[in-house]
């Protein structure tokens, strides 16, 4: 092992070199089940079998770990410390702050493959557990509680290797199993090892290992992949400048700058959804710049020589990456020029929004940094970025069909990159797409004028309501504040009630010429439909071919098409909030929640402003003859005008 606070410990060097490991009082017994001891036999046994995986290594959690040395280098922890200390061993006796249960179960199948004494492990809180692991065998008889765990987990191997080998202990993958446990060096095959976690040096005494015990445990610190390859650093910084203290303090603390400067850019959700597309990577990142070193691995061909139990891939690819690089690789330096680069697009506005588009369609980082490293110049990256978008997607703008279930994400990435290249053919503007936002919604191909079929039956009241605050001047977005005062369903109903009676008493009386208007007609049948706690399909059919029918509405009789030149982008929270309501409802709903401070695409908010249509004498209507086929020129031009259409 080197003096390094991290590396890889042999499963077969804790055997053959005796350690001694000492479960303080304040961890809990070993509780492992029996799915957990053959998960974890299942894993290993999935890995020796496999013959492509010759020369791999099985890499267990991390154990972290104290030595147990005092100033005069004595263990003073356990009961065997006078062995200890006459063999001058201390250096092999640690407290197990983390990992306990693995490193229990692994004693035990250790235990039960070579039927002798190995290493040691002793709990504080109950010494006799020493003995009783040391002669545990399947007739072992159970005292207490943890004899209990310990002994069905030795008797879940047994019956384990009973049903997987049966009587032939001798085969090829029996014996690929045992020598993963005794399995030392490098070059060894099928090495079973753990991560070595060692915070000695960090460690001032109990009471910091009672508290970085509980920040473990309540998950306030989580043992990733890249709190490992952070700890890996810090070894590395401290055997470079062993022979000095002093500046190796100060290289560490510029390390820790440069980590923190990277850790907290990276938890900048409009950075992170710029370069980073979550569901389509298909892994959650807990820790956020786990994701650069996963960047850079995948530069180079994917590492195919290691086994893990667990989530501690990234860890490992990268020491082999390391390694790959040879003695001379610089990696402190790669990975902040790396992080300067990424920095550097982001706020650039043309390749923020090229590349945040190519991530959001699912193109790789690694793809796109390959196609634009090589370029001389920032137009010609620009241009290789566009290149890339044309190459990726099929740009074909005729015969989209809405209800054909293949067309809708090419619909959906069409009307994207019109809202990001609609942004960056302003040069005068600084306004940026929010990708962040963009990813944390659900996204929806809305239908600017409304298809003639009825709301589900849920919606249908809340579909009513709009229509009605509509008609009434009153905010379809209800504030927050109103929203505190409506703590249930029936203060909502009585507060809805007053407001509209207030409302349409108001009308009435501007309205005394002509109180019988068809205006006024709806406005009632709404209000009483919305009155009644029941109402049937018929009911609703009527209202809702009405309100259509209205001349204030005019929403046309026949289906509109399911084309560009009815759809833009909307998200779905925002489209189940008004339902298939008449385009002036959909229009007054969008300015709202703009105002409001909500997200709404650039394109999308000019399509209800009918920025795009070139007769805008009527801005209640929506004519997908007329209105549509502008919208669908105008995607058609800007598209061709940035060369993904040919004109």
């Amino acid at each position: 092992m080197t003096n390094s606070i991290l590396s890889p410990m042999p499963v077969g060097k804790l055997i053959r070199d005796k350690y001694n490991f000492f479960i303080p009082y304040y961890q809990r017994g070993y509780r492992w089940r029996k799915e957990q001891v053959e998960k974890l036999l299942d894993d290993i046994y999935n890995f020796v079998r496999d013959k492509e995986n010759a020369e791999k290594y099985y890499s267990l959690q991390p154990l972290v770990v104290v030595n147990n040395k005092s100033q005069s280098k004595k263990c003073d922890k356990c009961t065997h410390q006078a062995k200890c200390n006459e063999n001058n061993e201390s250096q092999k006796c640690y407290s197990v702050i983390d990992g306990q249960q693995r490193l229990t179960t692994i004693y035990l199948l250790a235990k039960y493959l070579f039927k002798k004494s190995i290493f040691t492990i002793f709990y504080e809180s109950r010494p006799e557990i020493e003995s009783y692991l040391e002669n545990i065998s399947i007739d072992s008889q159970e005292k207490n509680i943890e004899q209990h765990f310990l002994h069905q987990a030795y008797v879940v191997i047994h019956e384990w290797f009973g049903r997987v080998f049966g009587d032939n202990l001798e085969s090829q993958k029996a014996k690929r199993f045992e020598n993963a446990f005794r399995a030392l060096e490098e070059d060894d095959e099928y090495r079973l090892q753990f991560i070595w976690y060692d915070i000695t040096e960090q460690n001032n005494g109990n009471e910091d290992e009672i508290e970085l015990f509980n920040r473990l445990n309540k998950g306030h610190l989580s043992l990733t992949s890249a709190e490992l390859i952070k700890a890996e650093f810090c070894g590395e910084i401290r055997i470079k400048y062993k022979d000095n203290k002093q500046l190796a303090l100060e290289e560490e603390r510029r390390f820790f700058r440069e980590w923190n400067e990277i850790e907290n850019q990276f938890q900048d959700d409009a950075f992170w959804y710029f370069i980073c597309n979550e569901s389509a990577s298909g892994k959650k990142y807990e820790t956020r710049i786990e994701y650069l070193f996963d960047l850079l691995i995948n530069q180079q061909a994917a590492p195919q020589n290691i086994s893990v139990d667990d989530s501690y891939k990234t860890f490992h690819q990268y020491e082999i990456y390391k390694k790959s690089k040879g003695e001379s690789f610089d990696e402190r330096k790669e990975i902040w020029e790396f992080f300067q680069t990424l920095l550097g697009w982001y706020y650039d506005r043309n390749f923020f929004h090229l590349i945040g588009f190519l991530i959001q369609a699912e193109v790789s980082l690694t793809e796109i940094k390959k196609e634009i490293e090589n370029q001389k110049t920032r137009q010609n990256m620009v241009n290789a970025l566009r290149q890339l978008i044309k190459k990726k997607l099929d740009f074909s703008l005729d015969n989209l069909d809405f209800k054909n279930s293949s067309h809708k994400h090419k619909i959906r990435n069409i009307l994207l990159l019109f809202n990001v290249e609609y942004l960056l053919q302003n040069k005068n503007s600084n306004q940026r797409f929010q990708f962040d936002v963009y990813q944390s919604y659900e996204w929806d191909l809305e239908h600017i004028c409304s298809q003639t079929s009825l709301p589900g039956d849920s919606s249908r009241k809340n579909w009513a309501e709009k229509v009605l605050c509509y008609m009434l001047k009153m905010p379809l977005l209800e504030s927050e504040e109103n929203q505190e005062k409506k703590q249930s369903k029936e203060e909502k109903r009585k507060y809805f009630i007053l407001k509209f009676q207030e409302a349409i008493d108001a009308k009435k009386c501007a309205e005394q010429k002509n109180a019988e208007s068809e205006e006024m007609s709806l406005i009632e049948k709404l209000f009483n439909y919305f009155m009644k706690d029941q109402n049937t399909g018929v009911e609703f059919e009527k209202l809702y071919k009405d309100v259509r029918g209205a001349e204030i509405f005019q929403e046309p009789p026949n289906i509109p098409k399911d084309d560009l030149t009815n759809l833009t982008l909307l998200d779905s929270g925002t489209n189940r909030g008004y339902g298939n309501a008449p385009f002036a409802v959909k229009r007054q709903y969008i300015i709202e929640k703009e105002k409001a401070g909500l997200f709404i695409p650039p394109c999308t908010r000019d399509v209800f402003l009918k920025t795009f249509s070139t007769d805008v004498r009527n801005m209640f209507f929506w004519d997908p003859q007329t209105d549509g086929l502008q919208h669908l020129n105008a995607i058609k031009k800007l598209l061709a005008k940035k060369l993904y259409l040919d004109n």
